[in-house]
């Protein structure tokens, strides 16, 4: 919902499962942590940490941006061509 409304398209999401903090924040010692991969421009994550922060069940937020490979950059996409066997006769 969020993510789509800001204009990220989401590729994975990966639960975590509930964790111990290091440390107590608060009343709450432990959380449910979430991963969300997704592509999107800069001001999508500018929007996004707005909008969670505002949320009382969001404890803390990260973004981390995925690197990439310097030999994909300005290279167009190889895709495989596929030949069917010769037919037998």
């Amino acid at each position: 919902g969020d993510f789509k409304k800001e204009g990220a398209e989401i590729e994975t999401v990966q639960q975590l499962g509930n964790r111990n903090f290091t440390y107590a924040a608060g009343k709450s010692d432990n959380g449910f942590y979430v991963n969300f991969i997704f592509h999107g421009e800069p001001v999508v994550i500018q929007k996004l940490r707005s909008k969670f922060k505002l949320n009382a069940d969001v404890y803390r937020q990260n973004y981390v941006k995925a690197p990439v490979s310097r030999k994909s950059i300005g290279r167009p996409v190889r895709i495989a061509k596929i030949t069917p066997p010769p037919a037998s006769n």
